[in-house]
């Protein structure tokens, strides 16, 4: 009867370890994944900055890609020409403002 009765106590101290070590190993699970969770969430927002600074800098290329453009026409000559240098064709009349 003895030995049944360490029988019985051995095996509830056993099935006790082995939950405690379900529950621990559970715990270190939910831990880690919750911590994964954030870190994903973090990766996310960076890759969401990297896409909007990739589309921004996609439309600035095409923007440098039209100037180039531009500034090789024949037209861009003109207008420089006026702007800065106030050339005209010798045919165009010129209004200027009177000065008080």
């Amino acid at each position: 009867m003895e030995l049944s009765r360490l029988h019985r106590i051995k095996r509830k101290i056993y099935l006790l370890v082995t939950v405690i070590a379900f529950l621990g190993v559970c715990a270190a699970l939910y831990y880690k994944t919750t911590r994964l969770q954030k870190e994903e969430a973090q990766v996310e927002v960076q890759i969401d900055k990297a896409n909007d600074k990739y589309t921004s800098e996609k439309e600035r290329e095409e923007e440098i890609k039209e100037r180039k453009a531009y500034v090789q026409t024949k037209r861009f000559a003109e207008d420089v020409a006026r702007e800065k240098f106030g050339m005209v064709y010798k045919d165009e009349v010129i209004f200027k403002p009177e000065e008080n």
